[in-house]
């Protein structure tokens, strides 16, 4: 795998604010990054008012997410831009918790959208626009947020043309997205 940005364990209190990750650095057999941030083990980063887009690969299962959060407290992702990551626009997983992702504009032509999996909890996701979910790429189903893990919740988020908005796979969310909007032109 390779990333733009990669944060590990024992990195605190990281701000990255007003950045642009585009496509590029060339990969063995790949010409996007795996992924634009791998943020491992952190605790209190703020990801704020950036711009990314391409990476990873839409075509069959798909790989890559603009962001992955594993095993992480504490983040703060909002204000970005999130465009055509191969997998997914956010996951946050691997037993990761309070963390918020709000007031993002996702335009996901080939991927998902925000997801938390793998023990995540007490994430909330909130007041978000996901648009375009898997739309640029059939080969498999993507779906504007996928929650697969108990205790999150997800609230006020705008879902046009994303898969039927909100999908709750083996989880206990404290809200269960009744109160998003979807819409599907």
């Amino acid at each position: 795998h390779s990333s733009s940005i990669c944060l590990t364990s024992y990195a605190i209190d990281i701000t990255i604010k007003n950045c642009t990750f585009i496509g590029a650095p060339k990969v063995v057999g790949n010409t996007r990054p795996d992924s634009h941030l791998d943020q491992t083990g952190t605790t209190n980063v703020t990801l704020e008012n950036n711009y990314f887009e391409e990476c990873g690969d839409p075509t069959g299962g798909g790989s890559g997410n603009a962001m992955y959060i594993k095993s992480s407290t504490q983040t703060l992702v909002q204000n970005n831009i999130i465009k055509k990551a191969g997998h997914g626009a956010v996951t946050i997983m691997a037993a990761s918790a309070f963390n918020i992702v709000r007031d993002n504009l996702v335009n996901q032509e080939y991927g998902g959208g925000i997801a938390t999996n793998t023990e995540t909890e007490f994430t909330v996701i909130e007041n978000n626009i996901v648009t375009n979910v898997g739309w640029g790429v059939e080969s498999y189903p993507k779906i504007g947020s996928q929650i697969q893990s108990p205790r999150n919740i997800v609230r006020n988020n705008l879902y046009i043309r994303a898969a039927g908005g909100v999908r709750r796979w083996q989880s206990e969310m404290v809200n269960d997205g009744d109160i998003n909007t979807c819409w599907s032109p």
